[in-house]
C-alpha cells in the first residue's frame, strides 16, 4: 500500500508546507513547517492548495507532487508539471502528456520546482 501524503501552497504566506491533518468536519488543514520550529498552526480550505504526494520519488529521491514540476531528461531537458487527469498521474507540457509511472521507470525525472514557486519553468518548453 503507498503512502498517502499531502502538502499545502498557504496563498496568504504563499509558502509551501508539509500537512499533518485534514480536518473535513471544520474545513481546515493542519501543517507544519519543517524547515524552522516544526509547530502545528491550521489554515483553512479557502486559503490553501492542497497537492497530493503521487506515490512516486524521482531519480534522486524526492517525493513528486500533484504541481511539481519535473524535468525530462530524455526528451531534451523538457519541463512538465505533474498533474492527476482520467484517473492518473501524468507530467504534462503545452504539447504532449506522459504517464509518470513511465517516466519514472525510466529514471528520467527530476523534481526541479512547482508551479507556485516557479512558474517560470514551464515558459521556457
Amino acid at each position: 500500500m503507498k503512502d498517502v501524503k499531502f502538502r499545502i501552497w498557504h496563498k496568504l504566506h504563499r509558502r509551501m508546507y508539509q500537512v499533518t491533518e485534514i480536518d473535513f468536519y471544520m474545513g481546515n488543514v493542519g501543517f507544519s513547517d519543517d524547515f524552522e520550529d516544526g509547530s502545528v498552526d491550521s489554515v483553512d480550505f479557502d486559503d490553501c492548495v492542497l497537492m497530493q504526494y503521487t506515490g512516486a520519488k524521482d531519480k534522486n529521491g524526492i517525493e513528486i507532487c500533484e504541481g511539481d514540476i519535473i524535468k525530462i531528461e530524455q526528451r531534451e531537458d523538457r519541463y512538465m508539471q505533474v498533474k492527476y487527469i482520467d484517473y492518473a498521474w501524468i507530467s504534462e507540457s503545452v504539447k504532449e502528456p506522459f504517464k509518470l509511472v513511465n517516466i519514472v521507470k525510466y529514471g528520467g525525472a527530476v523534481v526541479v520546482g512547482n508551479i507556485y514557486e516557479n512558474p517560470e519553468l514551464l515558459e521556457k518548453d
